[in-house]
C-alpha cells in the first residue's frame, strides 16, 4: 500500500474520530439537559457545592444516542480504516491504536465538559451514579472495537480457506 493510501486511511480515521466525538459530545450534553438545581448543598469544603437533579428521561436518551452515534461511526468509517491497515506492518496498527486511545480519552473528557455545560464545575449531579456513564461509554467502545475486529478477521480467514 502506498504512503498516500495510508495517509488517506489515517485522515478518514481522524475524521471519523472527530465526528464521533462531536456526536458523543452533543449526546453527553443532552444527558444532563433539563437538570434542576436543588435546595441542598454540600458546605464541607471551602466552596459551596450544589446538587442538581438529573432529568432521567434526557439522561437515558442521551446515553442511548451516544452509544448509537459511536456504533454508527465505527461501522461506517473507523472499522474500515483499521481493517485496511491490518495487512501492513504492525507499526501502522500501533499508530492507529494510539490515535484511537487518544480519541477515546478525549471522548471521556467531553463527557465531563458536556456535564459541566449544564451543571457547573463544582456542583454534583443527583443521583451520583450518573457520572459513571463515562466509564460505560469507554468500555462499550473498546469492547465493540475488539469484538467487531476479531469477528471480521475470523470471517475473512474462513472465507480465504
Amino acid at each position: 500500500m502506498k504512503t498516500r493510501e495510508i495517509l488517506r486511511n489515517f485522515g478518514i480515521a481522524l475524521l471519523g474520530w472527530l465526528l464521533s466525538g462531536a456526536g458523543a459530545f452533543l449526546a453527553f450534553w443532552l444527558q444532563f439537559f433539563g437538570s434542576e438545581k436543588t435546595d441542598s448543598c454540600d458546605s464541607s469544603g471551602l466552596l459551596l457545592s450544589w446538587y442538581w437533579d438529573v432529568n432521567l428521561l434526557f439522561y437515558g436518551l442521551g446515553a442511548v444516542l451516544s452509544l448509537v452515534c459511536f456504533t454508527v461511526f465505527w461501522r461506517l468509517m473507523l472499522r474500515r480504516t483499521l481493517l485496511n491497515l491490518l495487512p501492513l506492518k504492525k507499526g501502522w496498527i500501533v499508530l492507529w491504536i494510539l490515535l484511537g486511545l487518544l480519541a477515546l480519552f478525549i471522548h471521556f473528557m467531553l463527557f465531563f465538559l458536556g456535564m459541566m455545560m449544564t451543571i457547573t464545575f463544582l456542583d454534583s449531579p443527583n443521583p451520583e451514579w450518573t457520572v459513571g456513564f463515562s466509564f460505560v461509554y469507554i468500555g462499550y467502545a473498546v469492547i465493540l472495537m475488539l469484538w467487531d475486529s476479531i469477528r471480521t478477521l475470523r470471517n475473512q480467514k474462513y472465507e480465504n480457506n
